[in-house]
């Protein structure tokens, strides 16, 4: 077993991938355990027979500390509008990919704090489908400690707009396609206002409108209330934390 110093995931996936003698790659950590070997059967199935898909994708399920089931998620099938236009980073823990796709691709982009695995999944689409496997075959742990739990501020916020930004600037996008994108790259910056008075809510939902030239798809009202009040909106956090429709769009 190799040991190394800490040097972030996003390096530590890039040697775990130049150092793999496999045909396909899975990443696994401490909070994606593993539930069954059903995962690499399935995804060797799909891959061994279909040299035009880069990667795989299962349903999965947020797991809490003790190991009790909190909420499946049950994924959409790969489609770039959604992968792209969509800010829907599609595979999620359980995700297995072609070992020499990634390395062409130079693994993640280590300078990524939040962001290496959407960015990774976007440069990894260029070369190839994606392909839903539709059964939970894996999971992830749900903790205070988290770095998605935890990071939801400003920096979060300017690098899913950059994330975006830098790819729709590096590949040739229908123009359709990438004003959505850069659209719901904003919108989503802006939902993190619900998290952080750092975010400016109300600019970022603001530039996603006019950038998309209309409504964001299957955004809600209240959400987009909610920023364009903001920072008025924040002394009427009690209320809107009672609106379950709100509180599941900004987990994602």
């Amino acid at each position: 077993m190799l040991t190394i110093e800490n040097a972030g995931e996003a390096n530590a996936v890039n040697l775990g991938i130049s150092r793999s003698n496999s045909e396909y790659c899975l990443i696994v950590n401490a909070d994606d355990p593993l539930m069954s070997g059903e995962l690499f059967y399935e995804a060797a199935q799909i891959l061994d027979s279909d040299k035009e898909i880069v990667a795989v994708y299962p349903d999965w399920q947020i797991i809490s500390d003790s190991g009790e089931i909190v909420t499946i998620k049950i994924t959409d099938d790969f489609s770039r509008e959604l992968l792209i236009g969509e800010f829907n980073c599609l595979p999620g823990p359980g995700a297995i990919f072609r070992t020499e796709i990634a390395r062409l691709i130079h693994g993640r982009n280590p300078k990524l704090r939040f962001g290496s695995d959407y960015d990774f999944w976007l440069r990894l689409s260029l070369h190839g489908d994606f392909k839903r496997i539709p059964k939970v075959l894996a999971q992830w742990r749900s903790h205070e400690d988290s770095t998605s739990i935890n990071s939801k501020g400003l920096a979060m916020g300017k690098e899913r707009i950059k994330i975006i930004e830098d790819f729709v600037d590096s590949v040739n996008l229908e123009q359709s396609l990438k004003r959505k994108a850069l659209a719901h790259a904003y919108y989503h910056a802006a939902l993190l206002s619900y998290f952080s008075s750092d975010i400016p809510g109300r600019k970022w939902m603001l530039k996603a409108i006019f950038i998309q030239r209309g409504w964001i798809k299957q955004s809600d009202l209240r959400i987009i209330c909610f920023c364009l009040l903001y920072p008025l909106s924040r002394y009427l956090l009690p209320i809107v934390k009672k609106l379950p429709l709100i509180n599941t769009v900004l987990k994602r």
